[in-house]
């Protein structure tokens, strides 16, 4: 995601994580919020993604539709549980990251 964007993002405009505002445990509530369009994929990892495709294997984009499944959409919080990566590590590892350890960073994506 870019960490930059300082956008305010009334809801249900942007991507909310699940726990924004909800205590968990030892946890103060998230609060963390995005533009749609900037929540990307970052990082060192190349993830697979998900393409149409027809009969013949060739990838079918449907109505101009190039970002599919590569940025997140107004509302995609709403269809569907989502949580933030912090909120995925301290599922894990009951802790906060820390931001000198790589192996940290790299859980995170």
């Amino acid at each position: 995601m870019k960490k930059d964007c300082m956008k305010y993002n009334p809801s249900p405009k942007g991507i909310f994580c699940a726990n924004c505002s909800v205590k968990r445990g030892p946890f103060p509530p998230c609060k963390q919020g995005w533009c749609a369009s900037c929540y990307v994929q970052e990082g060192p990892i190349e993830f697979a993604v998900k393409q149409t495709l027809d009969e013949e294997g060739n990838v079918i984009v449907k109505n101009n539709d190039t970002t599919r499944f590569l940025v997140g959409r107004d509302g995609d919080h709403l269809m569907t549980p989502f949580q933030c990566e912090i909120c995925h590590f301290r599922n894990i590892y009951m802790q906060d990251p820390h931001p000198a350890l790589k192996t940290d960073q790299l859980a995170l994506v």
